[in-house]
């Protein structure tokens, strides 16, 4: 920040001891320039120069630490199994998730691998999966910015007992 507006900057800066140049990073209508797209790292030795007059460069020795997220770490349960044969509303949890985050998720639905995108957790950090038939759930993938936690949990829902009868000849 407090750059020329809307001026060409020549910068260079340390990456873990590794020197990155951007040139020619035009500043916004109020002088800041944001660098995005940045990995966790230690991020130091700024030098920023403006393109009209490359031989003023302004030197700042300012440390940054920028941190990953945290691996998701998480539970599956079993929360119901299907209510009739051949039935499609069973459900799964998956809890200890951070509240009212987005995630994307991934499983095996007897050997078939299943998406989903961009679900998000209650506000106690739990997903529920519902719409689920009877079979054996596993592989479990939770993605929260590129950091994903796994587990290997096999969660098994079954269609209820089929009827028993006897058939008897009366007379």
């Amino acid at each position: 920040s407090g750059l020329d507006l809307s001026t060409n900057y020549d910068i260079s800066y340390d990456d873990d001891g590794t020197q990155i140049d951007s040139l020619g990073i035009m500043s916004d209508g109020s002088g800041n320039i944001v660098i995005s797209g940045l990995d966790g790292g230690f991020y130091d030795n700024w030098n920023v120069s403006n393109v009209a007059t490359p031989l003023c460069i302004s030197m700042d020795n300012t440390s940054i630490t920028l941190t990953d997220p945290s691996t998701p770490t998480f539970t599956v349960t079993f929360t119901s199994d299907p209510t009739s044969c051949g039935g499609a509303d069973g459900s799964i949890t998956i809890s200890g998730l951070d509240p009212s985050t987005t995630y994307d998720i991934s499983y095996d639905d007897d050997g078939t691998q299943i998406d989903s995108l961009g679900v998000t957790t209650d506000a106690s950090g739990n997903l529920v999966i519902i719409g689920l038939d009877a079979g054996n759930y596993d592989n479990w993938s939770v993605d929260l910015l590129g950091c994903t936690g796994t587990s290997v949990t096999i969660i098994t829902l079954t269609d209820p007992s089929a009827p028993t009868f006897t058939v008897a000849l009366t007379l």
